[in-house]
């Protein structure tokens, strides 16, 4: 990546007169990068060139974050791109293909602080629409109200993560219920199942996992599904579900191949993590990706975890702003444009959950 010097001052109508940025001229071939500028820029916007055989053209990739460093006349902002990858579209950001986070667990204690700064970077990312996974009942009333008060932007979920089933009781059955026909929330869960560390009994979270399927059929509200070394019990309890209407997607697919055609055989779409872009735990997910159809499939961070790898700047923990890494992985992985790849799946997602927009 080559630097030039700044092309000049840009003022934006909808800012002071103070909060001015540079232009800068910049070399950025592929994927992320990073660059320094002066401490006179406004941490709010700035406007991206790239330069090449010295004719400056517009890439039109937007900010993701930018970071302080240093104190006085010698500090620095690092500057972190939106990834959109070398296939990326050569659109405007309101051109270009917005995506929807289908999972993001706003109230995880890595995040629950930082809403208003990830939602500024979310939709620097071009990340329009976010779904709050609500993992409880306490976490599905805080998805609510984020929902409410980020309108047509933030969504919720209510539900009971397995690892939670335990403490699942009429009175969680009770305030779920009255979750469920609140239109901010588009979708009955996360919930499922969890063997691979039994924080609840295998038993105790069939039991969580019934009652909220049973409901999926009878609110008509999608699921937000949870299968962690659990297939076989989890695709017997769905099955006659599926059969009676419920529909839904697998958040967080991390398996095989065989149990995607099985989920898919069943009518569930598909949820693709940062998990994809593991080389080594996500083998197995990479190599059955091409084998779903493009109209299955839903792109989702899980923020704060899975952050993805091929990310070449790591800061902090996920969230909605890296999905177009996750979005970069896929598009690699089936061998389709990435924005072709984010407007298929932000087009699933919006059916899927009902949510407003083309």
């Amino acid at each position: 990546m080559s630097t030039a010097k700044p092309a000049g001052r840009h003022s934006f109508g909808q800012r002071d007169a103070e909060h001015e940025t540079e232009t800068l001229a910049i070399g950025c071939e592929r994927r992320h990068r990073q660059l320094s500028l002066p401490t006179t820029i406004s941490s709010w916007e700035l406007l991206i060139v790239s330069t090449q055989a010295a004719t400056v053209t517009r890439s039109d990739m937007s900010v993701v974050d930018l970071h302080h460093h240093g104190t006085g006349p010698e500090c620095r902002w690092i500057v972190c791109i939106t990834p959109y990858h070398r296939r990326m579209s050569k659109g405007t950001q309101s051109e270009r293909a917005q995506l929807v986070d289908i999972g993001a667990n706003f109230h995880s204690v890595q995040l629950v602080s930082l809403t208003a700064q990830l939602l500024t970077r979310a939709r620097a990312a071009n990340v329009a629409q976010m779904i709050a996974t609500g993992t409880s009942a306490a976490s599905s009333r805080l998805a609510l109200e984020l929902a409410r008060a980020n309108p047509g932007t933030v969504f919720a979920t209510a539900g009971v993560h397995p690892h939670g089933a335990k403490s699942y009781d009429p009175s969680t059955f009770r305030e779920l219920t009255e979750l469920w026909k609140c239109p901010e929330v588009v979708a009955v869960g996360e919930c499922g199942l969890d063997y691979n560390r039994n924080f609840s009994t295998p038993q105790t979270q069939r039991i969580a996992f019934e009652q909220q399927l049973s409901m999926a059929v009878a609110t008509r509200k999608p699921l937000f599904l949870h299968c962690r070394d659990a297939f076989i019990d989890f695709h017997d309890m769905l099955t006659p579900v599926v059969a009676d209407g419920a529909r839904g997607v697998v958040h967080c697919f991390t398996g095989n191949r065989a149990e995607a055609e099985a989920f898919l055989a069943m009518g569930l779409d598909i949820g693709i993590t940062g998990w994809v872009t593991d080389l080594q735990r996500g083998q197995a997910l990479r190599e059955a990706l091409p084998a779903i159809p493009l109209d299955r499939l839903h792109l989702e961070t899980d923020a704060p975890y899975l952050f993805p790898k091929n990310a070449e700047t790591r800061r902090g923990h996920n969230e909605p702003a890296n999905l177009p890494w996750v979005a970069a992985s896929v598009a690699e992985l089936m061998g389709r444009d990435v924005d072709e790849i984010i407007r298929a799946c932000s087009s699933n997602s919006r059916r899927m959950f009902d949510l407003p927009g083309n």
